[in-house]
């Protein structure tokens, strides 16, 4: 049992770098549990914010804790998978994709987070099969008040990121950079 109330069902056949996925339930309804390797993995001011965010288009955070010295965060369970591998025709990509990632964009900058890993292995296929939510916030940054750029050293996947993030400058565009490369390859299949 997890926060006092989420019962592990079975860990996920997913491998990450940086964490253990676990189903989980509470009250019939299936959650992840992201049990991180490392013991400071978790930015505080990004869960904060994310705890506070309602919108379909971003995983939230419900709680945070600890599991045997190691950070874990409790996040929605997409059963349909993320978009990784998959390619979508045109009207679906207008219709549906690139509207809720747009939203779920505007969301996270409008409350001064900058995602900073967009890539389709960190969006997930909504309960509707339609809708998709971006998740893994594990190197995302929280911009502080006025600051329109992040001057940070952060792990980062080089095939989606934009040129300005190799010098370590990261801004909302730069992620709207992310998002191009992105669609590119749900179009075409390819990067």
């Amino acid at each position: 049992t997890l926060c006092g109330k989420y019962t592990v069902v079975k860990k996920m056949d997913i491998v990450t770098g940086e964490a253990d996925l676990y189903i989980c339930e509470y009250h019939q309804t299936q959650y992840v549990a992201k049990i991180y390797r490392r013991k400071v993995a978790i930015k505080p001011e990004i869960s904060r914010k994310l705890m506070n965010i309602d919108s379909q288009y971003i995983a939230r955070i419900y709680e945070t804790g600890e599991f045997g010295g190691f950070p874990m965060e409790i996040l929605p369970y997409y059963k349909f998978g993320s978009l990784q591998g998959r390619t979508y025709d045109y009207e679906q990509l207008k219709n549906h994709i690139i509207p809720s990632l747009n939203e779920g964009l505007k969301v996270l900058h409008d409350n001064g987070i900058l995602h900073k890993d967009l890539k389709p292995s960190n969006i997930m296929v909504a309960d509707n099969h339609k809708d998709v939510a971006i998740i893994d916030f594990g190197i995302s940054s929280v911009r502080e008040e006025n600051h329109t750029v992040v001057v940070t050293k952060t792990g980062m996947t080089p095939e989606y990121s934009a040129p300005e993030t190799f010098r370590n400058l990261f801004l909302e565009e730069s992620d709207y950079y992310s998002l191009g490369i992105t669609l590119y390859e749900l179009f075409c299949g390819y990067t």
